[in-house]
């Protein structure tokens, strides 16, 4: 446990050594903060609790090293996952939220939200009978909003049953052929067919979706498989910014960046996006692997100045 630990504080200590010595006192609620983390070093809340104030004054550097200290040299897994989800993605999967979205479901039943809502706490758990009864008349009842189906075809993959997975998913495209996500889902089949028919594809729906984060990926995927590296950036950068909260294209846009491009810098905030979306996040590689590596080499290259 030490050696894991050491090996985590480390960057912050070599990180502070490159800030200088000037270094402010720290303010009172920072103080705090500290003295609590100290005082309860093996409980999450602490950890997420300093986390939370680097990042609210942009601090992004302090904070990945709290958090990930405390994923990788203090918590168990499991404690940390679900300290993480109630703080930072505001998902609570326990008894009390369970029942407390029963009751808003019996007061709203036809509510897509909260179906899908308590339906994400029973796949949490892994109760998929439970999920599968909210899911299959949820479906029926918003048969337009995919998340039904995504939720219902993943439950059915988990089981062994791809057949009916993909029957599910199919039904969604032919009944919503030109939505934004029934494009992305022809786009992803034409291209094991007819992969020089896919960029005009995702091109149309980009007209009739500008906004769209996924299909703005989609493209830049695509463009870069024909070598337009430009292109394929341009198309990476803007879907990044059109889709803050997915953790894949974050992930991927950095990946871009640091190994297409070979510039960290860049891909740095990208990485940092995906992290705190999800500190699991992966991308051929964790992400805070290559986040830890970009501040070493940030800290050595100071220290050569």
């Amino acid at each position: 446990m030490i050696s894991l630990v050491s090996s985590y504080l480390l960057p912050v200590l070599v990180l502070i050594a490159a800030s200088g010595n000037g270094r402010p006192q720290a303010q009172p609620d920072l103080a705090r903060l500290q003295n609590d983390l100290a005082v309860r070093y093996f409980e999450a809340d602490p950890h997420m609790a300093l986390t939370k104030y680097y990042l609210n004054r942009g601090d992004r550097r302090e904070a990945f090293f709290v958090l990930e200290t405390a994923r990788r040299g203090i918590l168990e897994e499991a404690v940390f996952d679900r300290a993480f989800q109630i703080e930072f993605e505001g998902f609570d999967t326990s008894k009390t939220t369970e029942e407390k979205l029963l009751s808003q479901l019996n007061q709203q039943p036809n509510s897509a939200d909260l179906q899908f809502r308590l339906a994400d706490i029973y796949i949490s758990r892994a109760d998929y009978e439970k999920a599968t009864a909210l899911l299959v008349p949820a479906l029926k009842e918003h048969p337009e909003d995919y998340r039904f189906t995504a939720g219902l075809a993943g439950i059915l993959s988990i089981q062994g049953k791809r057949e009916d997975a993909k029957r599910v998913v199919d039904e969604y495209v032919k009944r919503y052929p030109e939505s934004a996500t029934g494009y992305g889902l022809r786009a992803a089949t034409l291209h094991e067919t007819e992969p020089r028919s896919v960029q005009p594809l995702l091109e149309q729906a980009i007209a009739k979706y500008p906004d769209d984060g996924d299909l703005m990926f989609k493209l830049g995927m695509i463009v870069q498989e024909t070598g337009n590296l430009d292109k394929a950036e341009a198309a990476f950068v803007k879907a990044a910014a059109l889709a803050p909260k997915s953790v894949t294209i974050q992930s991927w846009v950095g990946r871009f960046l640091f190994k297409v491009r070979k510039d960290e810098a860049r891909a740095l905030p990208y990485y940092l996006n995906a992290y705190f979306l999800s500190p699991h996040a992966y991308e051929t590689e964790y992400v805070e692997s290559r986040i830890r590596n970009i501040y070493f080499a940030q800290a050595q290259a100071s220290f050569q100045i």
